[in-house]
């Protein structure tokens, strides 16, 4: 082969090395572009939210669900706008909406129960966490009555919640502290809604009795520490003893108002005066 001939098969070669260079960089390092939104996605859409407008009631929630899906995967995959994405959504959500309010209030009328709170939380709060792609927005606040009537039901779940909360696990600090804990939890059974949470009724009713008993123990206690009298002095035994007697008059008076009932404190007092002969 002459020179000439070398130097064109050299200048082919790299020719060939810079367009395999130039194709690698575009295709592999390059992101593609998205894909341009397809109106016919679009028309899939709002064919399936007049779907949805149309279904009954009784079948809001089932109904719904593949429509959300439709549009999230839409979304995903890039077959719509975030503008189109925010439509869809919020135009779905003015049918969601109201027929959940609807269901939700009807329940908190009737005898519902934790299964029941559980239920509307998952609803209600999966609804309340869609946000608007472009200003991050509940998609429910386009439509005001909606708005309002979602989030006076989510207080009345969370309210139940914090109910339930507090009744699980009563803690006796002292007798004041006790009677503002009743009242607190009594208060709960003005709501009404949670007046009719039959389940929460009995958890606050056994809450009066479960303070009541924890205040009782604590007496007792108090009164048993007398049991070392044989390490006290005149002035401590006396002291301790003053407070104990003190302590049983004290829920004698107030138990009944305060838990809505009494344990006999006959036997805390026998105990106690036991503990003063030995002393003396």
């Amino acid at each position: 082969m002459n020179k000439a001939g070398k130097i064109l098969v050299l200048i082919f070669a790299a020719l060939l090395a810079v367009g395999a260079v130039l194709y690698f960089v575009k295709t592999m390092l390059d992101p593609p572009a998205r894909v341009p939104a397809d109106s016919g996605y679009v028309e899939l859409i709002d064919e399936a939210v007049a779907e949805y407008a149309d279904s009954r009631q009784g079948a809001y929630e089932t109904s719904y669900r593949p429509v959300l899906d439709r549009i999230e995967r839409f979304h995903n995959e890039g077959k719509i706008t975030g503008t189109e994405y925010d439509r869809a959504r919020t135009d779905a959500a003015a049918i969601y909406a109201p027929r959940l309010a609807q269901d939700c209030y009807r329940r908190l009328m009737m005898d519902w129960n934790d299964d029941d709170m559980n239920e509307m939380e998952n609803r209600i709060y999966r609804l309340l966490n869609q946000r608007l792609y472009s200003s991050g927005a509940p998609v429910i606040d386009n439509d005001a009555e909606s708005a309002r009537s979602i989030n006076e039901i989510a207080d009345v779940l969370k309210l139940s919640r914090e109910a339930r909360n507090m009744c699980s696990s009563p803690t006796f600090i002292s007798l004041t502290d006790s009677r503002s804990k009743m009242i607190k939890v009594r208060s709960y059974l003005t709501n009404q809604y949670l007046k009719h949470n039959s389940s929460l009724i009995r958890t606050i009713n056994d809450y009066g009795g479960m303070l009541g008993q924890q205040h009782y123990s604590e007496l007792s206690n108090q009164v048993d520490a007398l049991a070392a009298y044989t390490t006290m002095s005149y002035d401590e035994f006396n002291s301790q003893y003053n407070e104990a007697l003190a302590a049983i008059s004290e829920y004698d008076n107030n138990a009944a108002t305060v838990y809505g009932n009494t344990i006999d404190t006959a036997p805390l007092r026998s105990r106690l005066e036991r503990y003063r002969t030995w002393f003396n």
